[in-house]
């Protein structure tokens, strides 16, 4: 079990999001981490599925 947790919000980051959890797992590799979709409106939510992150989606 990991004792460490990041938590990325996100709000229309598509251009940024795999970046940043990329670095996050890259740099941080014994913390876990999940993202906060915060209702984004671009393709913010369609990355983290396609890529499989681990992200909680909040509507608005």
């Amino acid at each position: 079990m990991k004792e460490i947790l990041v938590i990325i919000p996100a709000y229309n980051e598509a251009g940024s999001i795999e970046r940043v959890v990329e670095g996050c797992r890259q740099k941080l590799p014994d913390a876990d981490y999940l993202v906060v979709n915060d209702g984004s409106s671009d393709d913010t939510a369609k990355i983290l599925r396609t890529r499989g992150y681990r992200a909680l989606y909040l509507p608005v």
